[in-house]
């Protein structure tokens, strides 16, 4: 992989946050892609209200390819974002059903 070039900037593991909800983030991705609908603009909205929404939807895809490409880009801006936080937006816009799969896991 990449983790090379990055592995310089990583200083997370020392914070109390658990660095393997960190790196594994992107292995829920599928999951809320697949359970969240239109939604997505709702949690993208939670997350980083600067990724713009449009652009994305532009694209005519499914909701479930925007989601992903949202989450992918959110996950790029923030890769110290916790599993957490993802989390705590899904049920701030009321989907705690995603929460519940994603506990699942």
């Amino acid at each position: 992989g990449t983790n090379t070039r990055e592995s310089s900037q990583i200083t997370e593991k020392n914070s109390p946050t658990n660095s393997s909800s960190t790196t594994n983030i992107n292995r829920y991705f599928f999951d809320i892609a697949k359970t969240i609908g239109t939604d997505w603009t709702k949690l993208a909205a939670r997350l980083d209200p600067q990724i713009d929404v449009d652009v994305i939807e532009a694209d005519k895809a499914k909701p479930f390819d925007q989601t992903i490409k949202f989450l992918k880009e959110w996950n790029r801006r923030y890769p110290a974002a916790s599993l957490d936080q993802l989390k705590a937006a899904l049920i701030d816009i009321d989907r705690k059903d995603i929460v519940e799969l994603m506990n699942n896991k």
